[in-house]
């Protein structure tokens, strides 16, 4: 059996995509659609200031109800709003040395789909993103080892 990871360093996704404060939420959903994330962190230069989810801008956007209108306002929406207007501030973050069962107990606790990972609490510079596909994708691992 090989080693069990034990820390995010070992799974998390380093470098990750990020987006500015100051872009649209047309831009940071194009950004998730175009690398395929869920998630995305709001850095200023290497600051993690904040997170925003592919959740948190189809709840911004309009109710679906089948008009032209409703793609107009999306598209209002999309344009006229600023990721730092709807991001969450001061996301709960973890650290390279984060021991992974932590991680799993903060997104299950919070109900969090991802966690920034910063280089440490002091600095906040953004190193990487663990989300909870990374933590499937080991426990399949685990798992397939068992078979």
């Amino acid at each position: 059996m090989t080693k069990k990871l034990q820390t995010i360093g070992d799974i998390m996704t380093p470098n990750p995509i990020s987006v500015d404060p100051a872009a649209t939420l047309r831009d940071a959903l194009m950004l998730m659609q175009r690398f395929q994330i869920r998630h995305l962190p709001v850095t200023l230069g290497k600051q993690l200031t904040g997170i925003v989810s592919d959740r948190d801008i189809r709840l911004h956007l309009s109710e679906r109800d089948g008009t032209i209108f409703e793609t107009l306002l999306d598209g209002e929406k999309l344009d006229g709003v600023i990721v730092e207007d709807l991001m969450t501030r001061q996301p709960l973050s973890v650290t390279p040395a984060t021991p992974l069962l932590d991680a799993i107990d903060i997104m299950l606790d919070e109900k969090i789909g991802a966690l920034p990972v910063v280089a440490d609490n002091k600095s906040g510079e953004l190193v990487g993103i663990v989300s909870y596909l990374d933590l499937l994708a080991y426990l399949r691992d685990l798992v397939v080892e068992l078979v």
